[in-house]
């Protein structure tokens, strides 16, 4: 299954003062407020979602534009680091809720240790204190 749609959660949200976040906003049209299954954490500088079947992740879902959805899914993985091994991220497709509807998107996954960070209470990385 390939898609389309990206379901992001942290520094590349619609409202992020984050470059990448401009670069996407200009590469796919947003689609509204979405969320995912699992936890959100606190990784310092950005957050890593986690699978967890217990939580709610709140994000953005956007839909990249056809033209570009190679070349700026590359760029995407190279700032999430997907090409570095000692990066613990890695972009899947799973279902996401837009608008009372569940649709598959690109999502990054978080899979590095989890110890010692904080849950983010609400699962919104933007709306946290």
């Amino acid at each position: 299954m390939n898609t389309d749609l990206l379901f992001v959660y942290g520094t590349l949200r619609r409202g992020a003062e984050h470059p990448m976040a401009a670069l996407l906003a200009g590469a796919a049209d947003w689609l509204g407020r979405a969320c995912t299954q699992g936890r959100l954490l606190d990784l310092g500088e950005y957050p890593g979602l986690t699978v967890d079947s217990e939580g709610t992740v709140w994000g953005d879902c956007f839909r990249l534009h056809l033209e570009q959805t190679a070349s700026i899914l590359k760029r995407l993985d190279r700032y999430e680091g997907l090409h570095d091994p000692t990066v613990p991220y890695r972009r899947v497709e799973r279902s996401v809720l837009l608008e009372d509807q569940t649709h598959f998107a690109w999502v990054y996954i978080y899979q590095g240790p989890v110890c010692g960070a904080e849950v983010i209470a609400g699962g919104d990385w933007l709306a946290r204190d």
